[in-house]
């Protein structure tokens, strides 16, 4: 598979169509929401009250700035060189705004040379949807309409990083998910062995295959998970999330070899409800 469509399907896809803040049908302005009460004892939060009270947070932001970061390898588990190994790392920043409407995203791939990331980037990408259309900007070429959302949703495997979209994640499997804390942060983590770490990977949707088909790799049920790190820290004042950070590590096998599928994650969100709004491009 051509680098673009690597570029193309697994980070920016993912980022994008799914920036938008949740909504839930009951969105309540009550401000007792954002705050735990005196009657719930801090020793024995659960992880469902803390992302409850978040994601109503989270609702109730005008706008947000958020820097991004993911780094994909693809190498041989065994007989591992550098020549083998697929790697890239990819950065930017995602806005999103609530009136009007509106999601930017600006994205750089660099790959890496010998542990050197690159100085200048192989591939940009900027997205910009609002709540009708899509337009977007591949290395610097001009906007262009983006016609059929259905068809690139169908057609790659999307992750979305935007703060909404992890918390309302963990929310759906917090059985599985541990509270510390740490300078002012709930640190919220994922906990699982086994059977149970796979199931959960397929369900959170944490396969991303583009990898695979630029090796032209198959991916099937024989696949091991072999590291699931997943953490989102919440400010304890605010109940806001502020940052992800996430490792994610599968062993698969393709004509009689292993190999090693790693991404790492973090979004960190930098800027709340500015008054101001977000920053867009010119067009």
């Amino acid at each position: 598979m051509k680098n673009t469509s690597w570029f193309y399907c697994s980070v920016a896809v993912s980022v994008l169509l799914g920036a938008c803040s949740y909504n839930s049908d009951e969105t309540s302005s009550d401000t007792s929401l954002l705050s735990l009460t005196s009657e719930e004892d801090e020793s024995s939060i659960q992880s469902n009250t803390i992302l409850e009270k978040s994601i109503k947070a989270d609702e109730q932001l005008e706008n947000y700035t958020a820097n991004l970061k993911i780094t994909d390898s693809l190498s041989p588990k065994d007989n591992w060189d550098d020549e083998e190994q697929v790697m890239k790392i990819t950065e930017g920043t995602l806005a999103h705004q609530e009136q009007p409407e509106v999601t930017y995203t600006n994205l750089a791939r660099y790959p890496i040379h010998s542990e050197t990331q690159a100085e200048s980037p192989e591939e940009t990408l900027s997205i910009l949807k609002d709540s009708t259309d899509i337009l977007a900007n591949v290395n610097n070429n001009g906007w262009e309409d983006v016609e059929d959302i259905s068809l690139i949703e169908e057609t790659y495997l999307s992750f979305d990083l935007s703060p909404s979209h992890q918390l309302q994640l963990l929310y759906s499997i917090s059985n599985y998910v541990q509270v510390s804390e740490y300078d002012g942060l709930y640190v919220l983590s994922v906990e699982a062995s086994g059977d149970e770490l796979k199931q959960m990977a397929l369900n959170m949707d944490l396969i991303d295959q583009s990898l695979l088909r630029h090796q032209d790799i198959e991916l099937d049920d024989t696949f091991q998970v072999a590291q699931l790190d997943y953490m989102l820290f919440i400010n304890k004042e605010t109940l806001l999330l502020e940052k992800t950070n996430s490792i994610i590590e599968f062993i698969i096998q393709h004509n009689n070899e292993e190999y090693v599928i790693r991404k790492d994650l973090s979004m960190t969100r930098s800027n709340v409800n500015n008054p101001e709004g977000i920053s867009l491009p010119s067009m």
